[in-house]
């Protein structure tokens, strides 16, 4: 008798390869994913990391709100539709790596001014330039 293991989860007859009437057994696993689908990252570190993507953004600040939706304001400088559309392909992004958190984004335009005098302290910068 000869047992084989198929990893693939596909079971395939071993008998054309026998010439005797011997039986054969196969053993199917239950199929593993060989990568999880799980982020890696907090949702802080992937704001951190995809926004960061924008040379544009300068800053990245984040607040959690009583009912868990992240509140995320991204900071640019010029007030600019190219930019703009950049920022949103990542929040997408963001959005597909954790589809079931509640997100609100914002694009904030300086225009050459302090943040400091736009923003009194909401929030957590996870991001600087």
């Amino acid at each position: 008798m000869i047992e084989t293991t198929n990893w693939n989860n596909q079971a395939a007859s071993a008998f054309p390869f026998f010439s005797s009437e011997k039986s054969a057994v196969v053993n199917v696993e239950p199929q593993r994913p060989s990568v999880s689908s799980r982020p890696i990252f907090s949702i802080e570190a992937c704001l951190q990391i995809e926004l960061s993507l924008v040379p544009e953004i300068e800053a990245v600040i984040v607040e959690r709100n009583a009912d868990g939706e992240f509140r995320v304001i991204s900071v640019v400088n010029e007030r600019d539709a190219a930019i703009r559309d950049k920022v949103y392909a990542r929040e997408e992004e963001i959005m597909a790596i954790y589809p079931g958190v509640r997100f609100d984004f914002h694009v904030l335009a300086r225009m050459n001014r302090r943040l400091d005098d736009l923003i009194s302290k909401v929030g957590k910068i996870v991001f600087e330039r």
